[in-house]
């Protein structure tokens, strides 16, 4: 399954790259028994501008039911990791 990420520097200078990771999970929080879907590498973004990521996901293997899909962003400098739940539009 392929899909696409819109990552978004709202900053005021670049950004660093970094990478964005997927995850699917019963609730809206990520913790370790969340499981990881694939990953995406983001090059740096210049002030003010956007970056459209495509991802190839691995569907794992899981009952049926209600799931969140769930992205965390690791910054390759010595910030700590962002997480955020992926909004859909």
């Amino acid at each position: 399954m392929t899909m696409i990420a819109i990552v978004r520097n709202k900053g005021k200078v670049a950004s660093d790259p970094a990478t964005l990771q997927f995850y699917l999970s019963t609730d809206n929080i990520l913790d370790a028994g969340d499981v990881s879907m694939g990953f995406a590498a983001i090059p740096a973004i210049n002030k003010k501008k956007r970056k459209r990521l495509k991802l190839k996901i691995i569907a794992p293997n899981m009952p049926l039911g209600e799931y969140y899909l769930i992205g965390e962003i690791i910054d390759s400098g010595d910030n700590a990791a962002s997480k955020k739940t992926i909004e859909f539009r």
